[in-house]
């Protein structure tokens, strides 16, 4: 059986017990009756669109009306897909991230007579639980503090579905590194039961990619991490850079998955991604310093490589060490 097409429309609950105070987003409605929520930020043809990053300005827009022309539309009946939120993962800079189940309702398997699912992770945000201002001094990725503004946040996400649709089949036609990307859904939801205040709920949905590479807020060099997985780490990264595509941030547990079975790698959270030629506009960084910036990346990657064989030589000396 064929890959299913993204559902256009999904209703999104997660399992009693999975939020906390500690959760990015911490809505009482989806442990309760759930949210139905409808694809976001599609692109016609995104190797069209420049990076929405150079969108300024966009802060007072409904963001509803950025999304595909089916949507956008009159609403019509739709075939709505539940998504079970099993287990909590992690959380980053942007995302409340989920391991769940995704259930066709149209689609019958035909050897267990039952409807079609798949595993994803969901990974779910409200840009009004940020700061209204950005940092003055942009903390280190790896600490657990805020880097987006509310405006950063929802124009972040924005930026991700962009990535994902411009380049994910790009990279994935010759090594699968990056997540499967299904789409990006929103709802505009009340805080509390009975409540006038409103705010917007973003969860991108990604086939599951496999397992976090440890403490999300580790670095990928912890020494539960086995050597062989770094270097296909570094060999994902190459890959990137030969497309011009500089990761911009920082080797850290939370954006590695590794899939056991198929013994790969895959590289998440583009939020902050750059892509050497997509052009400077207005607002953004020079191509020059993009150019930098990559050739920094590549010399981290590198300095990553000699660390290990230099480990590896310790280890067989009967020494120890992290790089």
């Amino acid at each position: 059986m064929t890959d299913p097409s993204p559902p256009s429309h999904l209703h999104l609950v997660l399992r009693r017990g999975l939020m906390d105070d500690d959760r990015r987003v911490c809505l009482s409605q989806l442990e309760e009756q759930g949210l139905t929520m409808r694809r976001i930020f599609d692109y016609e043809d995104p190797s069209l669109v420049r990076d929405p990053n150079s969108l300024g300005g966009r802060q007072d827009q409904d963001p509803v009306t950025i999304i595909s022309q089916e949507c956008g539309a009159e609403e019509k009946e739709v075939s709505v897909s539940p998504v079970l939120g099993t287990s909590y993962l992690a959380r980053n800079h942007l995302y409340d991230i989920y391991l769940a189940t995704l259930t066709y309702p149209n689609l019958i398997s035909p050897s267990s007579n039952q409807q079609v699912s798949r595993k994803v992770v969901v990974q779910l945000t409200s840009p009004q639980s940020f700061p209204d201002s950005s940092p003055r001094f942009r903390p280190a990725y790896c600490d657990q503090l805020e880097r987006f503004s509310s405006t950063q946040a929802e124009i972040a996400v924005e930026r991700e579905s962009w990535f994902y649709q411009r380049y994910g089949p790009i990279i994935r036609r010759y090594e699968d590194i990056i997540p499967d990307h299904l789409g990006t859904y929103h709802a505009r939801v009340p805080t509390r039961e009975g409540s006038s205040v409103n705010v917007d709920l973003y969860a991108l949905v990604v086939v599951d990619p496999g397992e976090l590479l440890g403490d999300g807020w580790d670095s990928i060099h912890h020494s539960t991490v086995d050597t062989d997985i770094w270097l296909k780490v570094y060999d994902a990264y190459d890959l990137l850079h030969h497309k011009n595509i500089i990761h911009n941030t920082e080797l850290v547990a939370l954006n590695i998955f590794y899939d056991k079975q198929k013994d790969k790698v895959r590289i998440s959270n583009f939020y902050d991604v750059l892509v050497d030629d997509d052009g400077a506009q207005p607002g953004k960084e020079s191509q020059d310093i993009r150019r930098m910036k990559l050739r920094g990346e590549k010399a981290r990657i590198e300095r990553c490589r000699r660390g290990i064989a230099a480990r590896r030589g310790r280890e067989l000396q009967g020494g120890h060490g992290e790089i």
